[in-house]
């Protein structure tokens, strides 16, 4: 996944672009509503092949739990983040713990 950062009107940190790997695991999931939950871990490098994750080379950023919706055949997802902890890591500069009980959400259209 590659996820790209706007500046927001006041904050320090500059526009980015991140690749980075969101390897998750399906907790539940009801197909009449198309709703399920998941546990996932991040990562900075690593490769998916097919639906297998291959770590050679990948850094754990975070981990975390969210909620999910699946619409539009199977090519929209609404993620809503509803755990979140970053993992102390050199090669992203976090720290371990730094950013927890984070909201957020993400939409994913597949192309």
């Amino acid at each position: 996944m590659t996820e790209a950062f706007a500046r927001v009107s006041g904050q320090k940190i500059p526009a980015r672009v991140n690749a980075r790997t969101h390897v998750g695991t399906t907790i539940s999931f009801d197909p009449t509503t198309g709703s399920g939950t998941e546990s996932f871990s991040r990562y900075d490098g690593g490769r998916c092949i097919g639906a297998a994750f291959d770590s050679t080379g990948a850094t754990l950023t975070s981990t975390g739990t969210g909620s999910f919706v699946v619409s539009d055949s199977g090519n929209r997802i609404e993620f809503l983040w509803t755990g979140y902890t970053s993992v102390a890591s050199a090669l992203t500069n976090n720290v371990a713990g730094s950013a927890q009980g984070l909201v957020y959400s993400d939409t994913f259209i597949r192309q």
